[in-house]
């Protein structure tokens, strides 16, 4: 009897010990979530107390990189007249990745705002931005270094060569005042109703990449086998998520932000801003969890289309999720606002 009592004793004691360690980390977890914003709350309040920083001209940097301002500056103007309607998604995604690539801070279709959380999708004969329908003919807006931008859209073998190829007309001229506007997308509303500069350059130092999001969100796992994925490939599994209403998004460790370009390299691997990656791929999200799994589980999501192809893809919920800020590495710094006025 006293040896089935020492028994009882101990189970009781063992799941008395695991409830302590279970109780323990989702604490530690909490802290931790908390302490780190609190920490960069902190940094903010003693670099402005310190003049170390000018609060409103970062929120104002901040703002014209998430897109709620309307911004102006030299760029160039791309207009493209589709008559038979060859525009797709896929040629709208792949002309904004070249904009960026070139130096574009700020980037319009047909005067819709293309921000960091953009999606891009074909409805029939129209395109919808951000839900908004557009149509041909198309106007491309960019602003930044005018020369440059226009050089590298204008290359031989840029992918503007490759729509005349297929029939359609196209024009790019230098513009010395580009006028973009705000977004019309009603996103961001948690920022745009703050009254506290602190917690508001806080929150779009969160959206523009600046620092750290943590929160409940998806870990997207992607091995190859059959196909090789690409730089578009990447850009398609971006624009789906974006349409999740996602908070950030990052691959391989590089955070997604504005003005982040994803390039093919010789076919080798992927450069994400100017960083290398290679498979095996973890793209990781914060987000609402129901949201991004039905995007992702779609028929006709682009990682459907990955699985399909013979590739091994995993999708986990993840209940804590730590997406780093952007560091910049290389000579390309993705948080440039210069051109924009």
């Amino acid at each position: 009897m006293r040896e089935e009592n020492r028994g009882i004793t101990l189970i009781s004691l063992i799941i008395k010990t695991l409830i302590i360690i279970f109780i323990a980390i989702i604490v530690i977890s909490i802290v931790s979530k908390y302490s780190e914003r609190i920490s960069e709350k902190y940094t903010i309040a003693y670099n402005l107390v310190t003049n170390q920083i000018n609060i409103q001209e970062e929120l104002n940097k901040n703002e014209k990189l998430i897109g709620i301002t309307d911004v102006s500056g030299e760029g160039i103007i791309i207009n493209i007249n589709d008559g038979n309607d060859l525009i797709h998604q896929e040629d709208l995604v792949i002309l904004i990745d070249e904009l960026k690539n070139a130096g574009s801070q700020a980037i319009s279709i047909n005067e819709q705002r293309i921000t960091n959380s953009t999606y891009i999708y074909c409805d029939g004969t129209v395109i919808l931005i951000d839900g908004v329908k557009i149509g041909n003919p198309f106007k491309i807006k960019a602003i930044g270094n005018s020369e440059t931008i226009y050089g590298a859209l204008t290359r031989n073998k840029g992918y503007l060569e490759t729509l005349k190829k297929d029939g359609l007309k196209i024009e790019v001229e230098k513009n010395e005042n580009i006028e973009i506007f705000r977004s019309s997308k009603n996103t961001f509303i948690k920022y745009k109703n703050e009254k506290n500069n602190i917690e508001k350059l806080y929150l779009s130092n969160q959206i523009t990449g600046k620092s750290s999001v943590i929160g409940k969100g998806m870990k997207i796992e992607i091995q190859e086998n059959n196909a090789k994925l690409t730089a578009l490939s990447f850009l398609q599994i971006i624009n789906d998520l974006n349409s999740a209403d996602v908070e950030a998004i990052s691959i391989n460790g590089q955070r997604i932000t504005t003005l982040t370009d994803i390039v093919d390299i010789s076919s080798t691997y992927v450069l994400i801003n100017s960083i290398s990656i290679n498979a095996p791929y973890v793209i990781e999200v914060v987000g609402n969890q129901d949201k991004i799994e039905e995007i992702l589980n779609y028929n006709n999501s682009y990682v459907t289309k990955i699985k399909n192809k013979g590739n091994i893809v995993n999708i986990n919920r993840i209940n804590y999720i730590k997406i780093e800020k952007y560091i910049q590495k290389k000579d390309q710094n993705k948080m440039l606002v210069n051109y924009l006025y």
